[in-house]
This record gives C-alpha cells, sequence and structure tokens, in this order.
C-alpha cells in the first residue's frame, strides 16, 4: 500500500500547485507545511471525486440490473394474467357444464321415477295379454316373462324385457306373420299354415287346402276353431294367398301386407 502512496504523491503536489495557482496565491509565498496541506485538501478532493464515480458506475449498473428485473417482473405479470383469464374462462365453461350435468341428471331421475312408477302397470298389462296372445308371439315372450315375473330382478332388467316384449309385438303388428306347424284337429294332427291379422285375428289352412277354419283372442286366451265345412271354399282362397306369398325358393315369407289386400283375398276377390 505504501507504494501506490508514494506513486501518487508528485501527481498530488502537481494538483496542489494547480490549485494555488488558481487561486493566485505565489507559491514562493507559501511554505511546506502549506504546501503538505494543499496536496492533503487535493487529495481529498480526488478521493471524493473517484468515491462519486464509483457510486455513480455502481447506480447505473444497479439501475440497468432494475431495469432487467422489472421487464422480467412485466412479462410474468403478462403470463400470469393470461393463465388467470384462461382458469377463468375455463372455470366458467365447467361450471356451465356442471349446471348442464346436473340438469340432466336431474331430469333422468325424473324421467327414472315416473317408469319407475309405471312399471308395475306395464308389467301387469304385458301378463294379461300374455295367455291372449297368437301362439308363435306368446313364444317369443317366453323369453322375456321370467324376468318380469322374478323379484330378484332390478328395474332396469324388467324394463328391458318390457321395451323387448313391446318391440316384438309392434314387429308382429306390422306383417301378416305365415307360420307353418302340426294343429290337432278332430282326430288327426294336420300339418297347416297359421296366418295372423294382427294380435286378435288369424287363420289356419292345411297344405292341400281341405281343412281352415278362424282363430281368435278372448279374454283369457287364444282359441282356435273348428274346420270350416267342405263346402266352404275359405281354404282354397287361403291357401291361394300363402302359395302367392311364398318367396322364390318355397320359404314362407311373413310379409308387411296391408288388412285391406289381406281381406279381399280371403273373400275370393281377384
Amino acid at each position: 500500500m505504501s507504494q501506490p502512496k508514494l506513486a501518487q504523491q508528485p501527481v498530488l503536489r502537481y494538483l496542489a500547485v494547480l490549485a494555488v495557482l488558481c487561486i493566485g496565491v505565489p507559491l514562493a509565498a507559501m511554505g511546506e507545511s502549506d504546501q503538505e496541506a494543499a496536496t492533503a485538501l487535493v487529495g481529498r478532493w480526488l478521493s471524493v471525486e473517484q468515491q462519486r464515480s464509483a457510486l455513480r458506475d455502481r447506480w447505473e449498473e444497479r439501475q440497468a440490473r432494475g431495469r432487467a428485473q422489472l421487464a422480467l417482473l412485466d412479462k410474468e405479470r403478462a403470463t400470469l394474467t393470461e393463465y388467470l383469464e384462461r382458469s377463468t374462462t375455463d372455470q366458467a365453461e365447467s361450471d356451465a357444464r356442471r349446471t348442464e350435468l346436473l340438469r340432466e341428471q336431474s331430469a333422468l331421475e325424473s324421467e327414472a321415477d315416473r317408469l319407475a312408477d309405471a312399471l308395475p302397470v306395464l308389467v301387469d298389462r304385458l301378463e294379461t295379454l300374455y295367455p291372449r296372445l297368437p301362439p308363435p308371439l306368446a313364444v317369443q315372450w317366453d323369453d322375456v316373462m321370467p324376468t318380469l315375473r322374478s323379484a330378484e330382478s332390478s328395474d332396469s332388467e324388467r324394463l328391458a324385457a318390457v321395451v323387448r316384449a313391446l318391440r316384438q309385438e309392434q314387429d308382429w303388428q306390422a306383417r301378416i306373420p305365415v307360420h307353418r306347424t302340426l294343429m290337432r284337429l278332430g282326430e288327426q294332427d294336420v300339418q297347416v299354415d297359421q296366418i295372423y291379422l294382427g294380435t286378435a285375428h288369424g287363420w289356419y289352412v292345411s297344405l292341400d287346402g281341405r281343412l281352415a277354419g278362424y282363430g281368435f283372442s278372448t279374454a283369457d286366451a287364444w282359441t282356435w276353431g273348428s274346420p270350416e265345412p267342405s263346402t266352404s271354399d275359405l281354404g282354397q282362397r287361403l291357401r291361394r294367398w300363402v302359395d302367392r306369398s311364398k318367396a322364390p325358393d318355397g320359404r314362407l315369407l311373413s310379409v308387411p301386407v296391408s288388412m285391406a289386400a289381406f281381406s279381399a283375398a280371403v273373400r275370393g276377390a281377384p
């Protein structure tokens, strides 16, 4: 530390001389002690200037660093603001969707309550219809009736069984089903074609057209009547209609023929 101080001594003396000359004090008039005092004063002045310069440099450095930090904070604030706005929008959409789902759930629960109240009535109605159905349709219902009658079946299972039975009945009503089977007619079993119109009316005709009769739904069962007298031409009319309804390969078809067309064929209209 002593060497730098010694190196500064000529400079300080020179600055002190300049200061004295500036204020108009003759150098010869100054004693050695005055010269040293002036040198010390100039040295303090230089130290103060150096400190001021260092402070100014540090202040500028801190200012630049502060501006950079402020820029980063502004950028982060913008990002957070955008995130908050997006979160608010998403939350609003989520709340709207939740409200909609709750409304739908409430509607479904109300509908389920109504169905639960109506289900026993529907089951009783099907139980009443079941024995009165045309035999082939009753066979289809054989698969759903155990579910309807079981105490262990849930409401959803029983409802599914009701829907299945009603769809089968609707499909039956939309066609004129033709069913080939054996029937006990008098003392013999005869192969016949049964023709059904809805769930309340039916006819049967033997394959040779010689035997024919009617069937109908009563209050508690399906009933087949005795064959028509041999003088009746019902069998031949039914036979012609069934034969016209066959597929090219001979299979019997259950085609969606209108009631008027079938009635005309049974009456013997061309």
